[in-house]
């Protein structure tokens, strides 16, 4: 009798322990342990689109985790925040912007980042494209302030570019360089040895470290006028003057469209080079980018005339520049670039004007002149301005 007692009451034991078991495996399996793994990840709306300022971008989070509690903390990368699971947002700046997404459950944490290129509309308001405003000269020639107005004003400075917003010239003329640590900015010389009171090659100076120096004037003033970026000069520019930027043998193409795509402005600006690799590497990027190459011969006219069909603005120079070429370039459709009095010891005054009498008489569209004023002065009084 006192056998089976035992024996009852060990199976009852047992029957107890696998009971607790049990009951101790569901109650895991609802709510998760320090275990439980977690891989953060979005992905955005229309991401085969451009994101434009002031677009409502869409986040959706590909985290799936069920009957689990997840905190989901969101960094746009400008400065806001959420906590939400698929929020949305909108950039009030063009830029480039890290956004992050930390999901956590428990002890368990994952984050996941991507870069998000934000642009501004090529729509501007009340603003022609370059080819546009060309095609509406009606014989009349527009004005290219080389390296900016810079009559009274350093060279490549912002100075320089409001003076020739204020003066109603429609172009300036900039070169781009690129710093040690990837800004892009405004500079002709390699060194700044000449343009402002600091020594040193841009390449091998950080952006920071560029702007303890101040600009000097033509006549040897210095100014409070510091390098500028070019991020600075577009964000200027917009909708009040077309570009010319000079990238020829100074940086490399690609990222300056790339900037210049990021602002809207790539049927308000002109990529210049010599460099045949430079025009075609733009027109692969965007065949429809004005990539404006040098004509310096009958040979580089050939050249061009074949090598690219969407084409439209080429440079002459002096020894190019004469009734042939230019007569079988306007017969193309191209318009003419043509320098007049740059780093030249010729001025309007010494030369009379020959040299815009010129480029009068051949139709040239764009003059580029480090005398603007003369030149509009000029052009005004021959109703061409």
């Amino acid at each position: 009798m006192i056998k089976t007692r035992f024996s009852i009451s060990a199976l009852l034991s047992q029957f107890i322990m696998v009971c607790f078991l049990i009951g101790c495996s569901k109650s895991d399996d609802a709510i998760p342990n320090n275990n439980t793994l977690v891989k953060a990840s979005f992905y955005t709306n229309d991401s085969e689109q451009d994101l434009l300022v002031g677009d409502i971008v869409r986040f959706n989070n590909t985290v799936t985790v069920n009957n689990a509690i997840v905190n989901y903390s969101w960094d746009f990368g400008d400065g806001q925040t959420s906590s939400q699971k698929n929020p949305s947002h909108t950039y009030t700046e063009p830029g480039d912007y890290i956004v992050t997404l930390t999901v956590s459950i428990d002890d368990s944490k994952s984050s996941f980042s991507k870069e998000l290129p934000i642009l501004l509309t090529s729509n501007i308001i009340n603003r022609n494209t370059l080819i546009e405003a060309l095609s509406e000269l009606s014989n009349k020639i527009l004005i290219c302030a080389h390296r900016g107005q810079h009559e009274d004003a350093p060279e490549n400075s912002l100075l320089s570019i409001s003076n020739a917003i204020n003066q109603s010239l429609r172009m300036v003329e900039l070169d781009v360089r690129q710093t040690q640590d990837g800004a892009l900015v405004l500079m002709h010389d390699a060194t700044i040895n000449r343009t402002t009171n600091g020594i040193g090659e841009i390449d091998k100076m950080t952006f920071e470290a560029l702007q303890q120096f101040n600009l000097f004037k033509e006549d040897g003033t210095l100014t409070t006028q510091k390098i500028p970026s070019l991020k600075e000069v577009l964000s200027l520019a917009r909708g009040k003057i077309y570009l010319d930027l000079d990238i020829d043998n100074k940086v490399p193409y690609s990222k300056v469209y790339q900037l210049v795509k990021q602002y809207g402005m790539l049927n308000q600006v002109i990529f210049y080079s010599s460099e045949y690799s430079d025009i075609s590497g733009i027109f692969k990027v965007d065949s429809n980018a004005y990539a404006m190459p040098i004509i310096r011969n009958q040979e580089d006219f050939s050249f061009y005339y074949n090598a690219f069909q969407n084409l439209n603005i080429v440079h002459y120079t002096n020894a190019s520049f004469n009734n042939e070429l230019v007569s079988t370039a306007k017969q193309k459709g191209w318009f003419i670039f043509k320098n007049a009095y740059v780093n030249s010891n010729e001025s309007p005054t010494t030369d009379a004007s020959g040299q815009i009498k010129k480029a009068i008489d051949l139709e040239a569209d764009i003059i580029q002149t480090d005398y603007p004023t003369q030149v509009k002065n000029y052009l005004n009084s021959q109703n061409l301005n």
